[in-house]
């Protein structure tokens, strides 16, 4: 470990620490004492003016009770305040050898700047076919894929491709004013025919058709993908399929999928309801609540209709 006090001269003093100590109070305290008689030596004139700056940083040692008592009895020096930490001021460490090898500028050298680190027209091609394979990958897995860091992965996303991650959304029904008017109406039949018959709810079967849709429970997070400007924003759901379902008060009648690409037209309904009347005959012999006898009413999105 050396100790050096210097100015603008050069070397003024120094001292090496001999091994196994530290420089703590009671050693650094003794050093100016040491240094002072140099000065009076080699630069009188600063001593009898009261004209020695002296500036050293921070440390505890330098800071202890035991040295700035020390240098106040050195008559003609004044300890300068020193801010916290900073590197253009640790003088020793970025200055000193430097100005003893020819230096004479106290600025900072000059710098490239801030590094591209690798954003070139062949990285930008290879981002974006990771992509567009897998738009859900985040920027550690291209990080991983491609040995380009994250932080300029980041910038080729957003500023060359001009992508940001969007989530997915459910897309809600939206009934249409002639839906609605439908809907009123048969709420209007059912209120009717409670003040006729108030048993008639026993006798509803209720027919929906509504798509199902299959797909991985995750967080929004997981199911942003990169989408570029004005395309529109994944839908969350990868398939879907029809379910055609029958129920009444105590539960669920009868109930099919239709594969995929069939539609519900009028052949294809017919035969729902004859399976439909095999599974409510196939309940009533099992008394579990519906009508022996007697007659249904089937109610549809759109329409009220008796059956049966």
């Amino acid at each position: 470990m050396l100790s050096v006090w210097w100015n603008i001269d050069g070397i003024v003093h120094y001292e090496l620490v001999p091994d196994g100590r530290t420089v703590n109070a009671d050693l650094y305290s003794e050093q100016p004492s040491r240094v002072y008689g140099v000065l009076k030596t080699r630069y009188p004139a600063l001593i009898n003016q009261k004209r020695v700056l002296l500036q050293h940083d921070n440390a505890p040692a330098h800071r202890a009770r035991l040295t700035t008592n020390r240098i106040k009895d050195l008559e003609g020096i004044e300890v300068l305040p020193h801010p916290a930490y900073r590197p253009d001021i640790a003088i020793s460490d970025y200055t000193l050898f430097r100005f003893k090898s020819g230096r004479i500028s106290i600025e900072d050298d000059p710098r490239q700047g801030r590094p591209k680190f690798q954003r070139t027209d062949e990285n930008v091609q290879k981002i974006t076919d990771f992509i567009k394979e897998n738009p859900r990958t985040t920027l550690l897995e291209l990080e991983k894929d491609t040995d380009i860091f994250k932080t300029t992965i980041g910038r080729i996303v957003t500023e060359e491709l001009k992508l940001k991650k969007t989530p997915e959304k459910f897309i809600p029904r939206f009934l249409t004013n002639e839906q609605k008017l439908c809907r009123l109406a048969t709420c209007e039949d059912m209120l009717e025919m409670t003040r006729t018959d108030p048993e008639w709810k026993d006798k509803i079967i209720t027919d929906d058709e509504t798509w199902v849709y299959g797909y991985d429970p995750e967080t929004k997070r997981q199911s942003a993908e990169w989408r570029g400007q004005g395309e529109p924003r994944p839908k969350k759901s990868r398939n879907k399929v029809l379910l055609v379902d029958f129920f009444y008060n105590k539960g669920i009648v009868h109930h099919e999928y239709l594969s995929a690409g069939q539609t519900v037209i009028k052949e294809m309904y017919l035969s729902i309801l004859r399976r439909l009347r095999k599974a409510i005959r196939k309940k009533n012999g099992q008394k579990n609540g519906l009508m022996v006898t007697g007659s249904y009413t089937m109610t549809m999105p759109a329409l009220t209709q008796r059956t049966w």
